[in-house]
């Protein structure tokens, strides 16, 4: 382990930009990709190498990729499962409907923050928790 650490320094592993995904996965969830520029050098072990990077996005520290793919290079894959601004929607505009059963209610509201045509608003639909009427639900049903 210590000496392909000392290999990889030596070696001069490189950084692409780190892409964020258009599309938001799911409440406050993206999928972030970089390239890396491996050496060509049979002792070095690329995969291994990525899947051994650690990563700071929007404050929350990464200690490894979700996943490391060969194309061109090597793509390291992460997901962000928090502090995602653009990918936090929120429902609004309650609306009480009628009656579905013994001490039940529809309500209906309007998904807000939503950004189509890139997320997929049946992902965030069901991720997103909903606060009124002084209860909390995790989803809609």
């Amino acid at each position: 382990m210590r000496r392909d650490e000392e290999h990889r320094k030596r070696s001069g592993l490189l950084w692409d930009h780190l892409n964020p995904d258009q599309r938001c996965l799911s409440l406050e969830s993206r999928r972030y990709t970089l390239l890396i520029n491996v050496p060509m050098d049979p002792e070095v072990d690329g995969l291994k190498w990525c899947m051994e990077t650690q990563i700071e996005i929007h404050g929350n520290t990464y200690e490894r990729p979700w996943r490391c793919v060969r194309d061109d290079g090597i793509i390291a894959e992460w997901i962000t499962l928090s502090n995602e601004p653009t990918c936090k929607t929120f429902w609004a505009h309650h609306t009480k409907k009628e009656c579905n059963g013994y001490h039940k209610r529809i309500f209906e509201a309007k998904l807000e923050n939503h950004q189509p045509p890139w997320d997929n608003w049946q992902e965030m639909c069901i991720s997103t928790p909903s606060h009124f009427n002084f209860g909390h639900h995790d989803y809609p049903s």
